[in-house]
C-alpha cells in the first residue's frame, strides 16, 4: 500500500521546501508559475488537486480550495502545507497496489525498482 501524508513537520518535506524555494523566499516564493515553499506549478500540481482551474485567456482561476487566490496562497503557509500534502497523496495514490511485490525487480531495459525510491 502507498504511503500517506498526514503532516509536512518530516525531514521530506522540510528537504523539499529547501531544494525547491531555499534561495527564492520560502513560502513566498515565485518562479514563474511555480509558487511558494514547495514550487507548486499551476498547470500541473496544483491543477492536480483542485487549487486552480483554466480560466479565459490562459489564466488560472483558484476554487477556494487551498486558497481564493495567488496571494492568499502565498501568504498562508497552513495552505501550502495542506497543498503539498494533498498533491504527495495525489502521487501517491496512483502507485499501483501490487507494487510492492515487484521490490528488487527490473523493469523495462534498465529500471530497478527499489523500496526507498517509492518513500
Amino acid at each position: 500500500m502507498p504511503p500517506q501524508y498526514t503532516s509536512t513537520n518530516n525531514s521530506l518535506f522540510a528537504t523539499l521546501a529547501a531544494i525547491e524555494s531555499g534561495t527564492l523566499g520560502g513560502y513566498r516564493a515565485v518562479n514563474g508559475n511555480a509558487l511558494g515553499a514547495y514550487q507548486m506549478i499551476l498547470s500541473q500540481s496544483l491543477s492536480r488537486i483542485g487549487a486552480v482551474v483554466p480560466g479565459p485567456n490562459a489564466t488560472w482561476v483558484w476554487t477556494g480550495k487551498f486558497g481564493s487566490s495567488q496571494q492568499e496562497f502565498l501568504s498562508t503557509p497552513s495552505l501550502q502545507d495542506a497543498a503539498a500534502l494533498a498533491y504527495m497523496n495525489s502521487l501517491a495514490s496512483s502507485i499501483p497496489a501490487d507494487v510492492s511485490a515487484k521490490f528488487g525487480t527490473i523493469i523495462g531495459v534498465r529500471v530497478h525498482l527499489l523500496r526507498h525510491g517509492i518513500h
